[in-house]
């Protein structure tokens, strides 16, 4: 359910350099419902920044982005441009080579009574 708070966790998680199983907890707040949009594709312009075009007319409601790192770190990142059919997210930090994982919030398109979130992954060239 939308803002609600869970916690999850898993018990018995090995590490490559331990013989000793540990329990992994995480709490987290639900952001919503997956969109039916879709990401088309993604590209880096400059140093920090990624466009996201999506395959069909989008429409944004409190729009946020998260944006991960391969190790699961979370960037500092915001999004300065909203269109019908883009978004333009600004990553500080990005390294080439690096992969991101991108989630936008509050997106929706015209078919959909809701508001959902898109997912993509990039890799930094």
């Amino acid at each position: 359910m939308k803002d609600q708070v869970y916690t999850i966790t898993i018990e018995g998680i090995l590490d490559a350099d331990s013989s000793e199983a540990v329990t992994i907890e995480k709490t987290f707040t639900a952001k919503g419902m997956k969109s039916k949009c879709k990401v088309g594709s993604a590209s880096v312009k400059g140093k920090n920044f990624v466009i996201l075009k999506m395959k069909s007319a989008t429409s944004y409601k409190d729009a946020v982005v998260t944006v991960t790192d391969a190790n699961g770190n979370e960037c500092e990142a915001k999004i300065v441009k909203k269109a019908k059919g883009n978004i333009k997210i600004q990553i500080n930090g990005m390294k080439k080579g690096s992969a991101y994982t991108i989630v936008v919030n509050g997106v929706k398109t015209k078919k959909e009574k809701s508001y959902g979130s898109v997912t993509k992954t990039i890799t930094v060239k």
